[in-house]
């Protein structure tokens, strides 16, 4: 019997390794017909240089094969927790399990798994709303349960009492969809750990119950399946992000996500005015909140200038601030000067590689479309600012009604005094007056508390001058209405 089950394994590795060499072999052949196609190509091409063969090689090794690459180590590493679960399972099984032990080995490794991708779902539907990018399921569930449509975005006149109320809807329902998620996940890990409880652990009793050897093998199946649930988790959080960077595909039978970009699980503009007229382009651009920052501006900031110049000019506002930032921390001249230079490298680096031409249109379409709010808002005197309470929420309304209210209520509130008003021209005296303000309350402070048992009381009320942040006061909205 034993010699049969040898003769089975030696056969399964032969017809193994045929399948592996031959499915190399394969993948050799097509190497070298693209190699051939390739250097045929060069050849008939009229001036191909080494110049345009290393351009073209980094282009492809930056972007075209990025996506190629990650999914293949994706799989490579999903097969090596494969590999690893496989060992796992034929070391329990050569401590010859009772049907019992084997049963419940593969119960609690179930349970354990359903458990695992519960809370897996409830962080990716956190990761969706917060991104508001809900999957196609994601969205019919909300839509169905609070018995609405979708918010339009290109709100006109002032904020309409319907959408609130429709936006409060989608709120409600989505908190029905996170409690059910939660109610799972507490599910799953009260089945789990009843189950557990009832397993009986015993050194030498194997008949009627799970040995501490077997027990040990059963955790270490959990960890390596918790790190195959956030291997995934990654991937697909990577997948996620790549597929927002390029136009939705109808044809994509595995993307879930919903090609309605324009759903909002919140509201990310505040409009209190019917002046303005912005076409859908630019309500779509500011509807992705002020945290939005439109990529690759650096490369189009100037067109008279070569990629080495515009890196040099960039750099010198960074290194300002590092030296600054390196001086506050006590960073001695040498070790400041090394740091710099390696950042220096790296910043070099990184803006040296070229852009492809689809993300090359992109910023030059997205800075004309920035210009374009910029002159709507200032032709039709309006405002657009971030609310207080540091959300990624915009307020547009009409500047002179804005700044009528802002006067009203600066001639009645305490709060503030007014200095002065701050310019380019006068940052330097505005910043000797604040200085010499806080310096002044510093000093009081230290007159109120001079008892040596109040030092850490003084610590926590005195002011820093460098952690000072001077609020606007069109952040104030509350204030406002």
């Amino acid at each position: 019997m034993a010699t049969l089950n040898t003769y089975e394994i030696h056969n399964e590795h032969t017809l193994g390794e045929m399948i592996v060499n031959q499915h190399l072999q394969e993948l050799n052949q097509k190497i070298e017909e693209y190699t051939m196609i390739f250097n045929t190509m060069k050849t008939v091409c009229f001036g191909w240089t080494e110049t345009i063969d290393e351009i073209i090689d980094t282009f492809v090794q930056q972007h075209s094969i990025v996506p190629f690459a990650l999914k293949l180590n994706y799989k490579l590493t999903l097969w090596e927790y494969d590999y690893d679960d496989q060992l796992l399972q034929r070391e329990y099984f050569r401590y010859q399990p009772t049907e019992y032990q084997i049963e419940m080995a593969r119960l609690l490794q179930n349970l354990k798994y359903n458990y695992l991708q519960a809370k897996q779902e409830l962080i990716e539907i956190k990761k969706r709303i917060l991104c508001h990018r809900p999957t196609s399921s994601m969205l019919s569930n909300i839509v169905s349960s609070a018995s609405i449509s979708l918010i339009p975005t290109n709100i006109d006149g002032t904020v309409n009492e319907q959408i609130l109320k429709q936006q409060q809807e989608i709120t409600e329902s989505l908190k029905i969809v996170i409690t059910e998620t939660e109610n799972k996940i507490q599910e799953c890990k009260t089945l789990f750990d009843e189950t557990f409880e009832q397993v009986s652990i015993h050194e030498d009793n194997r008949n009627v119950a799970l040995t501490e050897k077997l027990v040990d093998l059963i955790y270490r199946r959990f960890y390596v399946l918790q790190k195959k649930m956030d291997c995934l988790h990654y991937y697909r959080t990577d997948l996620s992000v790549r597929r927002r960077r390029r136009r939705y595909n109808r044809y994509d039978t595995h993307n879930d996500e919903t090609p309605n970009t324009m759903f909002r699980f919140s509201p990310s503009m505040i409009i209190c005015t019917s002046r303005h007229a912005f076409t859908d382009e630019q309500l779509k651009l500011l509807n992705r909140g002020p945290t939005y920052v439109p990529p690759y501006q650096t490369y189009i900031s100037s067109t008279d200038q070569s990629t080495i110049e515009m890196i040099k000019k960039n750099f010198k506002l960074l290194q300002h601030h590092l030296t600054i930032l390196l001086t506050k921390s006590n960073v001695n001249m040498a070790q400041a000067m090394l740091i710099i230079k390696q950042i220096k490298d790296v910043y070099t680096l990184t803006f040296s590689h070229s852009l492809s031409s689809v993300m090359y249109q992109r910023a030059i379409y997205e800075r004309n479309l920035v210009d374009t709010i910029r002159a709507h808002l200032k032709s039709n005197g309006l405002i657009l600012r971030r609310t207080a309470d540091q959300r990624n929420i915009f307020y547009l309304g009409n500047r002179n009604d804005f700044e009528d209210k802002t006067n009203e209520y600066m001639k009645k509130t305490d709060i503030f005094e007014i200095c002065d008003d701050i310019n380019n021209e006068n940052l330097q005296v505005t910043r000797d007056y604040l200085v010499k303000k806080i310096k002044a309350f510093n000093d009081e402070l230290n007159i109120i508390f001079h008892d040596k048992k109040y030092k850490d009381f003084i610590e926590k009320l005195s002011i820093d001058t460098d952690k000072v942040e001077l609020p606007y006061l069109y952040f104030y909205l509350m204030y406002l209405k």
